[in-house]
């Protein structure tokens, strides 16, 4: 585990070192395979990396399942989301997982991190934010089958509610000829 902190969607900071993740005054402690498994994914953060290699560096002499895996994905998804980042972690079926959330090194823990003045003095050595890449959202929502289908579906029940009203407002009631009607059966 290394003394390094990340800036998540630029309100979120990760410590590794101390297994910390917050925001305000918001803190919620990692467990200590959470925050090795975050450590990864934000260092190499908008590329896909294999399952296979998230599991040998978490459980290096162990027949890994993928329980373990998913159960600490999962756990760490829900740790995020309880910090409004929605979708961070992007799941790549059979392959493994991308971290899309945009994210900044912030530097080493404050033992280690050089003080303020020289970083100002020197900024080759200021922490240097990464082009990530960035899903988009609502991707997964608005994929262009399922415009289709709700497009079909609204002409339906558009078409489906124009013939109700036609048949509900249509005036088939015949009027009655009251010289025909006798009041007195023969």
């Amino acid at each position: 585990m290394s003394n390094k902190n990340y800036k998540i969607a630029e309100e979120i900071f990760f410590s590794a070192a101390i297994f910390r993740l917050s925001k305000g005054e918001k803190d919620i402690k990692l467990s200590n395979k959470e925050a090795e498994l975050l450590e990864m994914l934000c260092d190499e953060a908008g590329s896909v990396i294999p399952r296979s290699k998230l599991q040998d560096a978490l459980w290096p002499n162990q027949d890994n399942t993928d329980t373990n895996l998913n159960r600490q994905i999962l756990s760490l998804r829900r740790k995020l989301e309880s910090f409004g980042l929605m979708d961070a972690i992007d799941t790549i079926p059979r392959v493994g997982y991308i971290f899309c959330a945009p994210i900044e090194a912030a530097g080493e823990t404050e033992e280690a991190a050089p003080n303020e003045e020289t970083q100002a003095a020197n900024p080759s050595h200021a922490p240097q934010a990464r082009r990530q890449y960035t899903r988009r959202k609502y991707d997964r929502y608005f994929s262009p089958k399922r415009i289709l289908l709700f497009a079909l579906l609204l002409v339906s029940l558009t078409s489906l509610a124009i013939v109700i009203y036609n048949y509900a407002t249509a005036n088939t009631l015949r009027t009655i000829n009251l010289s025909q009607i006798s009041l007195y059966s023969i």
